[in-house]
């Protein structure tokens, strides 16, 4: 996210600054920091309760929007989604900022 917004013209004396206008205050600002006091930042299968059923749960929901918007659309929902879910393309987060930075697809 970082990287994207830099390439897109916005500017932070340093990286890891926490002072006011820096990186961290704009993910501080939009609720994007996670502040986990447990040690850990990893998120485990067994830290999941019930991730078997979960997981069914969410397969299921993917079989039915399938089936609602067919396997033409769902192919083109599934090829986008694999692009918005790079952590460059998440700057829609940022929603104080009101940006819309283009999509990019890279080949």
């Amino acid at each position: 996210m970082y990287r994207r917004l830099i390439e897109n013209g916005f500017n932070f004396e340093h990286p890891f600054s926490t002072a006011p206008n820096s990186f961290y205050e704009l993910l501080r600002k939009n609720q994007l920091v996670i502040m986990d006091n447990n040690g850990g930042s990893e998120l485990r299968k067994r830290d999941i309760s019930n991730p078997a059923v979960k997981l069914r749960l969410l397969r299921k929901g993917m079989l039915l929007l399938k089936k609602a918007i067919g396997i033409k659309y769902y192919n083109l929902f599934i090829r986008t989604m694999l692009v918005l879910c790079r952590p460059e393309e998440q700057t829609f987060l940022f929603e104080n900022l009101k940006i819309d930075l283009p999509i990019i697809f890279r080949e």
